[in-house]
């Protein structure tokens, strides 16, 4: 049995990520206490941003003291081995609670989760630290139907923004990230909002809020509030910060006056999209899911006023569209209307997302075989240096938010994302050190 510090002994691992694990352990000082700690890999502890961000995570959670975050006790910066010690919760995720609740979520229960973790989040904004990394993995589920914010390795306090965190960052999940955090802007609370807003609604719909579209899958009446379901996402989602809630409690208030009863019932069609985590044994990809038909417009202009193809092109590419399973991108390039780099930068721009030229960049091959080269083959996504915090991956499609779920899961780790065409990535992959 593996003993830190001479006090912490290791039982079993809990979890593990591109830049460490977690472990449940034994603190003999008080009583054999169960706890949680987090390692650095072997690779990882003798550098000073890992061993900083450890130090960062626990003086930014020690300051919050609230039944609903996980707590964080102390840093312990030993030869060889730098780690943190936390409280250990026994339970699930979110996501995994979810997934095992099948086709029916208790409306009860959801609104008991989704109000602590409000709960939780103003809390913390009260104290001016943001969380920046809402999802169904970062919430756990313990008994009796508490659950607890964890991980908040990337958490930032307000007042110390401009001098800790750089805005083009966009540290964070992408799939739950604020359009403002995407484009570049500090975070805000109204930012962890949309975050805890994209979560509740994949827990009512067990689909993205992208998949809507223009429209929403809930509806019901909430006469307490004069809003409905629609009313509560289309505002607490909304593109412009200061046109949502005033806070996470107002949200799930409104939530929870609409005329629902009973259980959630999740469409077929659904069920499971997002809820569980996508099969790493899969290659299945939904067309319209990965690419609603506003993005394919939207790449159309672009490649449009940047001289790149003409109106008719893009006109037979979406006519040729239908049933063939392939993005309105991949049609162009397979038909020889645009470079593979060409379409890469644009859809760089589409998501305000930075294009890299890979020949410019140097590959984070230990992030790589950490991921695993068959993921990143399957995806076609390259980890490169220069993240200014956990990891920076270049991505060929980065509307593909399966794969962009299935590297966040995998890396653990904060990914910062960018854009590379996908015949460089692949040759880039291909050079892989022995």
């Amino acid at each position: 049995m593996k003993i830190l510090a001479t006090r912490f002994s290791l039982l079993r691992q809990l979890g593990r990520g591109a830049s460490g694990s977690v472990w449940l352990a034994l603190d003999h000082q008080t009583g054999n206490r169960p706890i949680a700690c987090k390692l650095l890999h072997a690779e990882s502890r003798s550098d000073a941003r890992a061993i900083n961000s450890l130090k960062r995570e626990v003086l930014i959670a020690r300051r919050l003291h609230h039944p609903n975050i996980c707590q964080v006790f102390s840093f312990y910066e030993v030869e060889p081995e730098p780690f943190i010690t936390m409280e250990y919760l026994e339970g699930q995720t979110l996501r995994s609670a979810a997934a095992e609740s099948g086709a029916q979520v208790p409306r009860s229960r959801l609104e008991h989760w989704l109000q602590q973790i409000a709960d939780a989040l103003d809390y913390a904004h009260a104290r001016q630290i943001l969380h920046r990394d809402i999802k169904p993995s970062n919430v756990l589920c313990g008994h009796g139907e508490e659950v607890s914010l964890i991980d908040f390795g990337i958490a930032s306090v307000l007042a110390e923004q401009d001098q800790t965190d750089h805005p083009a960052s966009r540290v964070g999940t992408y799939l739950y990230m604020a359009p403002e955090v995407i484009h570049g802007r500090a975070p805000t609370p109204y930012s962890d909002q949309y975050s805890l807003a994209v979560m509740a609604y994949e827990l009512l719909n067990g689909e993205h809020p992208s998949l809507a579209q223009r429209g929403w899958s809930s509806t019901g009446a909430a006469p307490s509030t004069g809003l409905n379901v629609d009313d509560a996402f289309k505002r607490a989602l909304s593109e412009v910060p200061e046109e949502r809630f005033e806070d996470c409690r107002s949200f799930v208030t409104a939530l929870r006056g609409s005329s629902h009863d009973g259980d959630i019932s999740v469409p077929p069609a659904n069920r499971g999209r997002l809820l569980e985590n996508p099969s790493e044994d899969s290659d299945t990809r939904d067309a319209d899911w990965n690419r609603p038909l506003s993005s394919c417009l939207m790449l159309g202009e672009i490649l449009r006023d940047n001289g790149l193809v003409t109106d008719d092109a893009i006109e037979g590419a979406l006519r040729a569209q239908p049933g063939t399973g392939l993005s309105l991108g991949e049609l162009l390039l397979d038909r020889g209307e645009v470079s593979a780099r060409s379409l890469a930068s644009a859809i760089a721009e589409q998501c305000r997302l930075e294009f890299v030229p890979l020949s410019d960049e140097a590959i984070d091959w230990a992030a790589a075989r950490a991921i695993g080269m068959a993921t990143l083959n399957r995806d076609v996504c390259i980890p490169i240096r220069g993240a200014a915090a956990g990891i920076r991956v270049a991505i060929s499609d980065p509307l593909d938010f399966a794969a962009l779920e299935r590297i966040e899961a995998t890396a653990a780790v904060p990914v910062e994302w960018c854009v590379a065409s996908r015949d460089e990535i692949l040759s880039a992959l291909q050079q892989k050190p022995s």
